[in-house]
């Protein structure tokens, strides 16, 4: 993992990235609906906005000792360190079962625990 976990409402969040693709996750769950929910990267001190695609494949895995599920991919073209933004942060839901039984019972997330990564 890269960089991580960040507060999604937390703001100005700092990661160091270098050139290259990575996948942002969301932590604690393997439900996740993003909605409105978004992500923008600006350089320090200059004026470049990266903002990340969502997948279409939303890979299931395991960081920090958490479930993740991969939400958005992010294309860096220039290293250095970023600073976070989240969009709308309350429309992002996370329960940690995708089973549709299981969805029963179980409650979402707290949304002002909800964690992202990236790598």
């Amino acid at each position: 993992m890269q960089g991580g976990p960040f507060n999604i409402h937390k703001p100005n969040q700092k990661v160091y990235l270098t050139t290259g693709i990575y996948g942002i996750r969301v932590l604690g769950g393997w439900s996740v609906r993003v909605r409105d929910f978004s992500v923008s990267l600006r350089i320090e001190n200059m004026n470049i906005t990266i903002e990340p695609k969502k997948t279409i494949w939303r890979v299931q895995d395991w960081g920090f000792k958490k479930r993740t599920k991969k939400i958005m991919v992010l294309d860096v073209l220039q290293s250095g360190n970023y600073i976070i933004t989240f969009k709308n942060p309350k429309s992002l839901s996370v329960r940690r079962s995708n089973l549709i039984v299981m969805r029963l019972f179980e409650k979402e997330l707290p949304n002002e625990s909800l964690e992202i990564c990236i790598g």
